[in-house]
């Protein structure tokens, strides 16, 4: 993991933000309101990757991507658990990547999920913009996990790269803690 004062470091990530919720990328309508009411109400979309990917030395060429903040790999539809129990747990998705994993709202104007095939530079970026903070959802995030083929960016274990980016996550916890 790397963060700002990694900026010396030679291999350090770049930000560089792409907003594909702005026509870019196809949103996944994932209207999640945030509460589930109903069991039968799944918030998940399974999508073909374009290129095999490669997790704790697993090769996977589907991903299911929730409502919730996170992606698995695999077809795993019915896998849009809300609740962050801690990792592993056992019901949570298997092979998961989680950059924000929480009952989120996905359902208002601005709000959604997108994915984006790009082919250009070999990876798939989803981003969620989504309301967080249980009564009201009022906490704004817009965060994405970007997935790296081994095409462009290999590495040295076969494993797939992946970049977490947050655009806007702001935290508005209030009470005793």
């Amino acid at each position: 993991a790397y963060d700002n004062v990694d900026a010396s470091y030679e291999l350090h990530p770049t930000y560089n933000w792409v907003d594909i919720s702005a026509g870019l990328g196809t949103n996944l309508n994932l209207a999640d309101p945030g509460e589930k009411t109903q069991i039968t109400q799944i918030y998940t979309a399974v999508r073909p990757l374009p290129f095999t990917f490669r997790f704790y030395g697993i090769d996977y060429d589907t991903i299911t991507v929730t409502a919730s903040g996170n992606i698995a790999f695999g077809n795993q539809h019915g896998a849009d658990h809300f609740r962050n129990y801690p990792v592993p747990a056992q019901s949570a998705p298997r092979a998961m990547i989680a950059p924000y994993w929480d009952d989120l709202r996905t359902s208002q104007a601005g709000q959604g999920v997108w994915w984006y095939n790009d082919t250009a530079n070999n990876r798939v970026i989803i981003q969620w913009k989504a309301g967080c903070g249980g009564s009201g959802y009022s906490t704004p995030l817009n965060f994405q996990v970007i997935l790296y083929g081994q095409d462009l960016t290999p590495t040295l274990d076969g494993n797939g790269r992946i970049l977490f980016q947050y655009n806007d996550v702001t935290m508005n916890l209030s009470g005793s803690f």
